[in-house]
């Protein structure tokens, strides 16, 4: 395992080359000119966060590389999942409650709260109806796909904004928030529930 020392101008213009070749990857996949500048521009953030975040430590070529995947999988995920709010602007949604009564919330499953890769709380916006107001359907149906079934929260919470045959080809999102039936939404979480147990 090659070692290097992101604060020497060398290292760090290894690590660049190594993130660079990690996003030249992701490249091939978008052709346009300005997702190139965005992934250089990233790339050189990315490896000014090691220098600062690292000084004088070493880090692996591989462990680099590890984490710039894992930064790019959070950013999949939440374009899975839609637009995320942090603490501070889930408790104003709720009507600026308290640190407590969100707590509360999330602990009592009437609120979808997802942890991102820096242990901080996200939550999907598209949960809070047109007043603010979480919809209880929709975290019983978050709840009981990752209990009964398992799957883990992101997936979970990707499962709730795509299409399903048998919610009318709508997504488990626009049917709670439409005021659909609660109870077909929750034979439906509860059905895949089950067979993702399996």
């Amino acid at each position: 395992m090659r070692v290097m020392s992101v604060k020497t101008s060398e290292a760090m213009k290894s690590a660049l080359e190594s993130i660079h070749e990690a996003l030249r990857a992701l490249e091939d996949a978008h052709s346009n000119a300005d997702a190139d500048t965005a992934h250089s521009e990233a790339a050189t953030a990315f490896a000014s966060a090691l220098a600062e975040v690292l000084g004088d430590r070493s880090i692996s070529l591989e462990a680099a590389r590890r984490a710039a995947l894992i930064a790019a999988a959070g950013v999949a995920w939440e374009d899975a999942v839609g637009p995320l709010l942090t603490a501070a602007q889930a408790r104003e949604v709720l009507g600026s409650v308290s640190r407590q009564r969100l707590n509360q919330l999330v602990g009592a499953e009437r609120i979808i709260a997802l942890q991102d890769s820096t242990s901080n709380r996200r939550f999907p916006a598209w949960q809070f109806g047109d007043r603010g107001r979480p919809s209880e359907p929709l975290a019983a149906a978050y709840y009981t796909l990752v209990r009964d079934g398992a799957l883990s929260p992101w997936t979970a919470a990707s499962w709730l904004v795509h299409p399903h045959p048998e919610l009318q080809n709508r997504s488990p999102r626009d049917w709670a928030l439409l005021g659909d039936s609660p109870r077909r939404l929750a034979v439906v979480a509860s059905r895949y529930a089950a067979r993702a147990a399996q």
